[in-house]
């Protein structure tokens, strides 16, 4: 059990960053050709995946391939996307790549 099995953030912006809240910028890390395979596990919340991705350079190519993650409590998972691209084979809980 882990608190954040997969995780994307492109976004992130450490607390003790000067100015906080981060502005949002033309600049960012480009996150592309990402593959997770065989990746089973529980999570210790619902949100079992997470990938967060920049305006300025949206995530591309994102792979996920037999991945079953579940919740350690119990119930139904989910993935949360922000401008995160790819495709999905054999994954649960559903991904919530955009093609």
């Amino acid at each position: 059990e882990v608190q954040h099995p997969i995780v994307i953030n492109a976004e992130y912006c450490p607390p003790n960053q000067k100015p906080f809240p981060c502005p949002e910028s033309n600049m960012a890390v480009n996150v592309s050709d990402v593959l997770f395979v065989r990746v089973s596990g529980t999570s210790a919340s619902a949100e079992t995946g997470s990938f967060t991705c920049s305006k300025a350079s949206p995530c591309r190519r994102l792979t996920l391939r037999h991945v079953n993650i579940a919740p350690a409590s119990g119930g139904t998972g989910h993935f949360s996307c922000k401008r995160a691209h790819g495709s999905a084979d054999d994954v649960q809980p559903a991904s919530c790549l955009e093609a």
